[in-house]
């Protein structure tokens, strides 16, 4: 089941909980657009999945029984966002702000 959409004024204060862990997993998850659930993923792994499911910034997909392991986690917009928060440019000096160095 897909999560509800985080509207963008809990996105900082969602972001904010991420741990370095989690934010490992997102980008993993947004460069391949998933993780299939198999023998060669972590427990480690797999409990940071499961927190960034609850959280809304990871779908499951299921083959049958819910109530079974999820095959796949998908990379959903809120988790998107919230490491596009985490790791783009929010403020503070930019490439155009930085003095060129004297020669």
């Amino acid at each position: 089941m897909p999560a509800d959409s985080i509207p963008q004024t809990e996105i900082p204060t969602l972001a904010n909980r991420v741990s370095p862990p989690m934010l490992d997993v997102l980008r993993r998850i947004l460069k391949s657009h998933f993780i299939r659930n198999g023998t060669s993923t972590s427990e480690e792994i797999l409990e940071v999945l499961h927190q960034l499911t609850e959280m809304g910034l990871v779908d499951v997909a299921y083959d049958g029984d819910q109530r079974s392991r999820p095959y796949l986690w998908v990379n959903n917009l809120n988790g998107t966002r919230v490491l596009n928060y985490r790791t783009g440019i929010r403020g503070g000096p930019h490439a155009d702000n930085v003095p060129m160095p004297r020669r």
